[in-house]
């Protein structure tokens, strides 16, 4: 389900950085999705 998600938001940065129109907000979204993955998988590979 990660590979997934992190496959989605790869799809979607790709389509964002052919359009001149992304706003702002969409960009923060993604980041912070992007950092909650991060952390997630931080906690499930590195959890001693």
């Amino acid at each position: 389900m990660e590979n997934e998600r992190i496959e989605q938001i790869r799809v979607k940065l790709e389509e964002m950085s052919k359009s001149k129109n992304t706003s702002k907000d969409e960009l923060l979204r993604i980041s912070r999705e992007l950092d909650a993955l991060i952390n997630e998988w931080y906690e499930n590979n590195l959890a001693v």
